[in-house]
């Protein structure tokens, strides 16, 4: 029964990351747009990146969950 309990807690934890992740871009995606209408090409790359990294995270711990 411990190691179910243990396991549980482990995943509950992981989605938790993957829930932080995913609102993390979202507000990322959000300065995004508005650095892409205003033409401030530098900075919507930089954060296109972050978005790009925040995808392979979640990508990586959507594996690690299954």
């Amino acid at each position: 029964m411990a190691l179910v309990l243990k396991t549980t807690k482990f995943v509950e934890a992981q989605i938790d990351t993957f829930l932080d992740i995913v609102s993390d871009s979202a507000l990322i995606f959000r300065f995004a747009v508005d650095d892409y209408l205003q033409e401030r090409t530098s900075q919507f790359e930089e954060r296109l990146n972050l978005i790009r990294e925040n995808e392979k995270k979640v990508d990586d711990l959507r594996i690690a969950v299954e």
